[in-house]
């Protein structure tokens, strides 16, 4: 599961520049690493999903790779109904549009396909700038 800046806020009872300096840090000791921008728009705009897993559990989640996070966030369903997207990423119908209008996901027949999404968490995340990782 994906979750919105304001959960993880709620989590740590934290503002968002708190929680933002986290995910914008990579040299910090509790940078938050695996965080994806969902936003369909370029530019500086960003709509940020957190892994649930590290915000609840950091220590499980310090030497996994994009791939293996990327493995854990899909499960092993291969086709993904948008109202699934809209649950399990904590998101409207209207940001998944936006997705496909931006041909940031692919839809095929109703369902968005496992290697759309694939590719699109690998490219949108962004825990990784800042610092060298391991994106296997």
């Amino acid at each position: 599961m994906l979750v919105p800046l304001r959960a993880v806020r709620a989590h740590f009872g934290s503002d968002a520049e708190t929680v933002l300096r986290r995910v914008d840090d990579a040299t910090r000791h509790d940078h938050l690493r695996w965080v994806f921008n969902l936003s369909a728009a370029k530019g500086h705009r960003r709509e940020l999903r957190f892994w649930v897993r590290e915000i609840v559990a950091p220590k499980m989640c310090g030497r996994l790779t994009l791939g293996q996070v990327v493995d854990l966030i899909l499960g092993r369903r291969q086709n993904f109904r948008r109202g699934e997207l809209e649950i399990e990423w904590v998101c409207n119908s209207t940001t998944i549009t936006s997705l496909l209008r931006a041909s940031a996901l692919s839809l095929h027949g109703s369902t968005v396909p496992r290697h759309s999404l694939e590719s699109f968490l690998r490219t949108r995340w962004i825990g990784h700038l800042g610092k060298q990782q391991s994106t296997n």
